[in-house]
């Protein structure tokens, strides 16, 4: 009966969790261009935050790389924006690419915004690695003293 308990507290909790970050990627609560006559001008994101990454953040703040630094840091990802490479080619090639396509440019494109995800650490407690640390070594207690009783 305790199983099934635990199992429906975690399926339940997991499921607040999707249905909490998937409403706060559709609804944007406390977005500043919804303001009327507000004196901030609304910052353009450098990319919508992923429903994915934020599961994944989750999920990684739950193993915490330093014990000591998930007391007052959490991880989370961010979308940095790369500048794009220019290249150089030969200017006689282009001169003989130009004249072959009768002054039409070969490969004109626009340069797209390109994002690479970093990983970076925010201030505030790490919940999830704190509950995680604790709920392991509650369970080897568990275990130890359900070992001891058993033998005695």
């Amino acid at each position: 009966m305790g199983t099934c308990a635990l199992g429906y507290y975690f399926s339940t909790t997991i499921f607040a969790a999707m249905l909490g970050i998937t409403m706060v990627t559709t609804i944007h609560p406390g977005d500043p261009s919804i303001l009327v006559g507000g004196s901030q001008a609304p910052q353009e994101p450098a990319e919508e935050p992923q429903i994915l990454d934020a599961l994944l953040d989750i999920i990684r703040n739950m193993f915490p790389d330093n014990l000591v630094m998930a007391s007052f840091s959490s991880t989370k990802t961010v979308y940095k924006k790369v500048e794009p490479v220019i290249r150089h080619t030969n200017e006689t090639l282009e001169a003989l690419n130009s004249s072959l396509l009768n002054g039409t440019a070969a490969n004109v494109t626009t340069p797209e915004d390109k994002y690479v995800r970093s990983l970076i650490h925010s201030d505030g407690m790490n919940v999830m690695g704190s509950f995680t640390l604790f709920r392991s070594f509650m369970n080897v207690l568990h275990f130890e003293l359900c070992y001891l009783l058993v033998l005695n």
